[in-house]
């Protein structure tokens, strides 16, 4: 599993409760282990667009009354990343572990909005902040499983129901077959070590 080389932005995707913060901590501890430091980030993000986000997902702030309004500020959000946080680091040669990106937007994006519609509203809001990652993992996982995971959380969120992520990985598995260049899709009810030993064979696929 040495690694000496890795895809400068990766991108972990997955239902709630795959495990993607967890497994985006375990590749920046190996990494650093190695001599090569990660930058983390995730969508939401720790910007003001973020936290309003974060913040309606907890039932802290109401749902925008706006048609797709959510679906807005997703992809305002992850724009205003890429312009303040990924680019510039990129521009720098520094390595990037971002948890959730555009197939997030998409597939969370097409519950209330048809493909084409989302995409196209993706790509009109994020037309300055569109990247491609050297490569995307996909925690596959069944929503049940995930369910149970993150049944302990203090703050449920809004999207953890057990029909909306059904939809959700539904919507991930048609994404990944029109758009199947550069991701790996891995089974996250594994344990936590086979998902990571994965995780880095996927990373050392794509250097």
């Amino acid at each position: 599993m040495k690694t000496t080389k890795l895809p400068h932005f990766i991108v972990i995707e997955g239902i709630d409760g795959s495990g993607k913060d967890t497994l985006a901590r375990e590749l920046r501890d190996y990494f650093a282990s190695r001599g090569i430091k990660i930058n983390l980030t995730a969508n939401p993000s720790k910007s003001k667009t973020g936290r309003l986000i974060r913040k309606m997902l907890q039932g802290k702030k109401p749902l925008p009354k706006e048609k797709h309004g959510l679906c807005k500020l997703f992809v305002q959000g992850r724009a205003d990343g890429v312009r303040n946080f990924i680019k510039p680091r990129l521009k720098h040669g520094k390595y990037i572990v971002c948890v959730r990106f555009v197939l997030s937007s998409l597939a969370y994006g097409m519950l209330n909005m048809p493909y084409d519609d989302i995409l196209a509203l993706d790509t009109k809001i994020a037309a300055d902040g569109l990247i491609t990652p050297g490569v995307t993992i996909l925690l596959d996982l069944p929503p049940e499983e995930g369910l149970q995971r993150v049944s302990g959380r203090k703050n449920p969120e809004f999207f953890e129901k057990i029909e909306t992520l059904k939809k959700v990985r539904s919507n991930y598995l048609f994404l990944i077959q029109k758009h199947p260049s550069g991701v790996a899709v891995i089974d996250a009810s594994q344990s936590r070590t086979k998902v990571f030993r994965a995780a880095v064979a996927a990373i050392n696929k794509y250097k």
